[in-house]
């Protein structure tokens, strides 16, 4: 499978995107924008090097509970966001 875009939403409003990678992981987070439509250009001039598809998760129903591929980790110190981390194989 080939690697893709994953746009999110934080819990402030803010969005930001993933890189997810062939192997389900997320090989890169990008930082806040303030509104989809600049997460998206952001998107674009990462695409135009990279060529990966994108998958919207603000617009589409999130995976059932134990179904998900990522857990959101703990900020590491006060004032930095949470970034998505591998989910452990059960």
């Amino acid at each position: 499978m080939a690697a893709r875009f994953e746009i999110r939403k934080r819990r402030g409003g803010q969005y930001y995107f993933v890189v997810i990678g062939g192997n389900n992981r997320v090989v890169a987070t990008s930082e806040n924008f303030a509104n989809r439509a600049g997460c998206r250009r952001g998107i674009e001039s990462v695409q135009r090097m990279a060529g990966a598809p994108v998958r919207d998760e603000t617009e589409a129903p999130r995976p059932a509970a134990g179904r998900r591929t990522t857990t959101q980790s703990a900020p590491a110190h006060p004032g930095k966001e949470p970034t998505a981390t591998p989910a452990r194989p059960r």
